[in-house]
């Protein structure tokens, strides 16, 4: 915490007047938020500087310089990266906090597509995430860490099914004893593998094509949408500590056990707050484990309620629908136009990381 403050007084002491300068022109509001936000990121410290494994030919544009703008078209809400280039052609205040300098060139449509790829497949925007989460929150306590799903509706084909096993033929009748074949063996439950699995290795079986969700609101009503799921685990301010992105299909109880490894590596909490979804002993099992209380809702139809304790912490709840509510309205994300795992992911990544930096100095500043 003292780090953030430190940084956020350097960034509004010494920073502002500087560009200010350079910039001829006063800052707005707007553009010292955005200053705050790739202050606290820092993504240029992930990502290589081209001239660290260049050796010849023509030297490729700075991928820093990529990476802050991508983070920028997730802080100005634009879906396409067509618009955010555009963007930067005729906003030269804009250009200047990307880093690129006034005369500079901008890349190309399709060079700032490959750099988008080599983000998305090598995991940098998941790294810079878990990093900023150990800087800034791992030296305090967080009461709640509240858990749930999004649904992410995407612009691609539902991935083909898997072809069933062929069918053995068999002579008519009922087969006599002995004759018929042998039972098969019972595969056992995700859950249960998820028990003696890391986190890494849980997430790496967990399903992410593209395919059908559906989802039963409280009133009954059932939508269905064609994509990902968004899982997030956020502390009692609506901070994002944990992002994973699966296929629609995944059940919320799937995903629970890797998310709560990897929310354990980061901070330190002692409640975990799931809705009915997250029904299981072994969730049960692994929060007591790590030295946590699950507070999972009760089903509709169940006649046991919580107790009044527990009811009482659950409200705290609400941090990750008010999480959720900002990331969909201010990131772009209502709909995502690339298409794959990777690509989808890295783009819900950067709005999450712009939701973080901004609820991280609204908390902490």
């Amino acid at each position: 915490m003292a780090s953030l403050a430190e940084l956020m007084t350097y960034v509004q002491g010494t920073l502002f007047p500087r560009l200010e300068a350079t910039l001829d022109t006063p800052l707005t509001a707007q553009q010292r938020e955005l200053i705050g936000v790739l202050s606290v990121l820092r993504v240029e410290e992930v990502v290589d500087a081209p001239w660290r494994w260049h050796r010849v030919g023509v030297v490729p544009h700075d991928r820093r310089k990529l990476a802050r703008a991508f983070l920028v078209k997730a802080w100005l809400g634009l879906e396409q990266t067509k618009d955010l280039r555009d963007r930067l052609q005729v906003d030269r205040p804009l250009r200047t906090l990307c880093g690129w300098q006034p005369g500079e060139r901008l890349p190309s449509l399709s060079t700032f597509s490959r750099a988008f790829a080599t983000l998305a497949q090598t995991g940098v925007l998941d790294r810079l995430h878990a990093l900023r989460a150990q800087e800034y929150l791992a030296d305090g306590v967080t009461q709640h860490i509240c858990r749930d799903s999004s649904a992410i509706v995407a612009r691609e084909r539902q991935a083909p099914k898997a072809p069933s096993p062929p069918r053995v033929k068999r002579k008519r009748g009922r087969p006599r004893n002995g004759e018929g074949p042998p039972p098969a063996p019972k595969e056992e439950r995700r859950l249960v593998r998820q028990l003696t699995q890391t986190a890494d290795e849980a997430l790496a079986e967990l399903p992410t094509h593209c395919g059908m969700g559906a989802k039963r609101h409280g009133c009954g009503l059932v939508t269905a949408w064609r994509g990902y799921k968004l899982h997030l685990d956020v502390t009692d301010d609506g901070i994002p500590v944990t992002a994973v992105t699966t296929s629609a299909e995944v059940h919320d109880s799937q995903v629970a056990i890797p998310l709560m490894r990897l929310t354990s590596a980061r901070v330190r909490y002692c409640y975990d707050l799931m809705d009915c979804g997250y029904q299981g002993p072994e969730i049960l099992q692994v929060a007591a484990a790590l030295g946590h209380v699950a507070i999972v809702a009760p089903k509709a139809k169940s006649p046991v309620p919580l107790e009044p304790d527990r009811a009482r912490h659950y409200r705290a709840r609400t941090a990750v629908e008010r999480c959720y509510s900002q990331f969909k309205d201010t990131g772009g994300t209502r709909q995502v136009w690339v298409r794959g795992h990777a690509k989808v992911h890295a783009t819900l990544m950067c709005a999450v990381l712009v939701v973080f930096a901004k609820l991280l100095q609204t908390v902490l500043c």
